[in-house]
């Protein structure tokens, strides 16, 4: 093989183990949100030392993620020569880290507002979190297959819908359960808002899978 198709494959490869670690960080951020909302809901709100230390620690990844997403999106402009797939590697990367993002700033907000939940919505706050957290991951499944063994990211994308759907279910039961509850609007309302920022990382994470899917047909064009 000519040197310079050893630096092209050398370079290649690089790229392709930024991108799994850009996977990482997203899947990481992803078990740092559900546990930082277990522990808010077991261990006393916002003041709880272990849900203070997973704000911390996303917020960590939150800054590596933005950096390695610069640094990747620069070698994408410069190594992928073809735009089409260019650009739509360009946009996946921007919804995973937009991603990465969202479970930083909602769980802030969940620092900042400390909502409070009545104990009969834990249950289902939870179950809430883990399908969120079960589509995210079928997510980055699909994301690593698609350069690993392309085909069968399909399989995760479909786990992702049906964790995507569950979720909704137990969302909307949720906020029924919390407007048929003897409380004030203003705190029903405030309540619901939290429901909805919890499963609108499970829209985000369906947002990916169907960039992926895209991705993955062209690809296979």
């Amino acid at each position: 093989m000519p040197a310079t198709s050893h630096a092209l494959f050398g370079r290649i490869k690089a790229l392709e183990n930024r991108l799994d670690e850009f996977l990482d960080m997203l899947s990481e951020s992803n078990i740092h949100f559900r546990a930082g909302i277990t522990y808010f809901l077991e261990a006393g709100g916002n003041h709880a030392a272990v849900f203070q230390q997973k704000v911390k620690e996303i917020g960590g990844i939150q800054s590596r993620a933005e950096n390695l997403k610069r640094h990747i999106e620069a070698e994408l402009q410069e190594w992928i020569l073809i735009p089409d797939l260019r650009a739509d590697m360009v946009g996946l990367l921007h919804a995973q880290g937009n991603l990465i993002q969202q479970f930083g700033e909602h769980l802030q907000h969940f620092a900042i507002e400390n909502p409070g939940f009545a104990l009969e919505l834990h249950k289902d706050i939870k179950l809430l979190g883990e399908q969120v957290a079960l589509s995210v991951e079928s997510c980055v499944m699909a994301a690593r297959s698609l350069f690993r063994d392309p085909g069968s990211e399909r399989d995760h994308i479909h786990m992702a819908k049906l964790h995507h759907e569950e979720a909704h279910k137990i969302a909307m039961r949720l906020k029924s359960t919390i407007f048929n509850a003897d409380r004030g609007l203003e705190q029903k309302i405030h309540q619901r808002t939290f429901i909805d920022r919890i499963w609108h990382l499970a829209l985000l994470g369906e947002q990916v899978c169907d960039a992926l899917a895209v991705h993955a047909i062209k690809r296979a064009a």
